[in-house]
């Protein structure tokens, strides 16, 4: 049967495999404390949709302000069936309200779905913009009958959510997915990762990011697999659990960004090694953030003890514009390494069955050679409608042609190049570092500082440029550990100096030491390069709480 819609599907697995778990919600220890058949979650679906529908009409926004969990599944999975646009933010206590009033002033919702109401009436003085968009409890159950009815009917053309983006490198905005986006990306996600009944997921990312959601929650849903969801916190806090829960559910889907499988390298004891078997594992996706292949390649021979395949390892390519996924690689196969220019690249392979990718230079607009780094455009199916209610930068990204041909294509502000028709991703146009003439990507000038240095917080730094005197200058931002002595600091400054200066022949003008955790990052986990380069330009580094700025006098000069 070719579906239109995602709630087509809701209706077919209620009605063939109602007693089929799909969902199963981990505690903290990973033990299942909650499970969900398709016929419970209709049952929810039902008793919410019957209080969401007092106010709401079709189409109509609708924000999911919710925490990992039951609650965000139900009120998201409700919104599908009911023809409303669903909006997911993110439910932390020290981004969320701030980002929901973004939401809630771009996108004017109808109401708010949360199991979070206590946050949201306490923002209500500082925020008044909340007093006027009803807000339902969906922690608060209901003894309304759980009579089954018929998904509201929509057009595949219709929109089924806005995701926001991440807001790395500009103001968030609301891509508008259609269902025809997303069951295209869910299609491309099944085949690229050889998805069937009997797989198994366990997902730790947080579902109000396109990762998580699309990959972690609705690509299970579509193939009618079951998946573990866990708390992003788990990952942060204790990586082993991740990868415990893999080995207790014997997990043949996890992964996420480069960061957690460091974090894995970083943070997992040798003496626990031993609790964890990885052999189920066959599909360890990697992408949305550069992938760094000495991090995969240490990661790979850290727990091949504990059954873990190096051919596991999935790296890919998407971004929220895209609905997801845009390339993959081939599954079982080694990573695939490129030298060019002297650093390996990593390929993320090639392009779902419906999408095209060129490599364009941004500048002249004409296509690149082979091997040849350009950004990167892409069109096909999964290619989301535009920007909610953003005319001017909708032109600008998604109706790029090139000439003689009739094709849109989205310009995604991604640096790469194709070899062998394969994918090989850089870095971002906007936060390219350009010296003297010379390229130089930011996470590469980070990683440089970072690596070997275990006073220096892994992920936790961030390369600019800004210009001053008629000249670009490099700046350093850079996170210390908790138990770093501020007797050390000079020594740091000097060995960031040093290590810029070997491996990229660059002189550093301004270094900021941060504690842990102050560096800005988006609520996906990525480093606001231009939130730094914003900060140190208007002289307001002090909004970090700087624990050393070199030389001391530079804010003033």
């Amino acid at each position: 049967m070719q579906y239109q819609t995602f709630a087509e599907i809701m209706e077919q697995r209620y009605e063939k495999t109602p007693e089929k778990v799909v969902f199963n919600f981990l505690s903290d220890h990973i033990d299942i404390k909650l499970q969900l058949t398709h016929q419970q979650l209709q049952n929810d679906i039902n008793q919410l949709s019957v209080r969401l529908l007092e106010h709401t009409k079709l189409n109509d926004r609708c924000i999911i302000f919710c925490h990992p969990g039951k609650h965000f599944v139900t009120s998201f999975f409700t919104c599908l069936y009911n023809g409303l646009i669903a909006v997911p933010v993110n439910v932390s206590h020290h981004l969320g309200i701030e980002k929901i009033i973004h939401v809630i002033n771009d996108c004017k919702p109808a109401i708010i779905l949360t199991d979070s109401a206590s946050v949201l009436s306490n923002a209500l003085d500082a925020y008044p913009i909340l007093s006027g968009v009803p807000i339902i409890d969906v922690s608060i159950e209901n003894n309304i009958s759980n009579d089954f009815f018929p998904p509201v009917k929509t057009k595949a053309d219709s929109i089924a959510f806005l995701q926001y983006t991440s807001g790395s490198t500009s103001q968030p905005k609301g891509v508008k997915i259609t269902h025809k986006n997303l069951l295209a990306n869910l299609e491309i996600i099944k085949n690229k990762f050889q998805h069937h009944n009997n797989s198994v997921g366990v997902i730790w990312l947080p579902p109000f990011h396109d990762m998580g959601l699309i990959g972690g929650i609705l690509q299970p849903y579509y193939v009618n697999f079951p998946v573990y969801l866990m708390s992003p916190l788990i990952l942060l806090q204790r990586p082993l659990r991740w990868l415990q829960a893999i080995t207790r559910y014997a997990a043949t889907t996890s992964g996420g960004p480069n960061f957690a499988y460091q974090h894995c390298c970083n943070r997992i004891a040798d003496e626990d090694l031993s609790t964890l078997n990885l052999q189920s594992w066959d599909v360890a996706f990697c992408g949305a953030e550069p992938i760094n292949s000495n991090t995969l390649i240490e990661f790979s021979h850290k727990f091949s003890t504990c059954g873990f395949k190096a051919n596991s390892f999935y790296s890919c390519y998407g971004l929220a514009e895209a609905t997801l996924i845009v390339s993959g690689a081939q599954k079982n196969r080694p990573l695939n390494l490129h030298d060019l220019n002297g650093k390996n690249a990593v390929s993320c392979g090639y392009p779902g069955a419906t999408t095209t990718i060129k490599i364009i230079h941004p500048e002249t607009l004409n296509p690149c050679k082979e091997d040849e780094i350009g950004e990167i455009w892409v069109a096909g199916d999964s290619i989301a409608q535009g920007y909610w209610e953003k005319a001017v930068e909708t032109e600008e990204t998604f109706h790029s042609r090139l000439q003689d041909d009739t094709t849109n294509y989205l310009r995604t502000g991604d640096l790469g190049y194709l070899h062998q028709n394969e994918l090989y991703v850089t870095g971002r146009y906007k936060e390219l570092i350009i010296i003297d003439g010379k390229n130089h990507y930011p996470q590469d000038i980070e990683l440089s500082i970072q690596k070997n240095e275990a006073r220096f917080c892994y992920g936790g730094g961030a390369a600019i440029s800004v210009t001053r005197n008629d000249r670009e200058i490099l700046v350093i931002f850079q996170e210390i550990a908790h138990h770093v002595h501020a007797d050390t600091f000079p020594e740091l400054i000097q060995h960031i100096r040093q290590k810029v200066a070997q491996y990229h022949d660059l002189s550093v003008s301004v270094i900021i030491l941060l504690l842990h955790g102050k560096l800005p990052k988006t609520s996906s986990g990525k480093i606001r390069r231009k939130y730094c380069q914003e900060l140190f330009m208007k002289k307001e580094v002090d909004l970090l709480h700087p624990v050393f700025i070199y030389p001391e006098s530079t804010m003033v000069t």
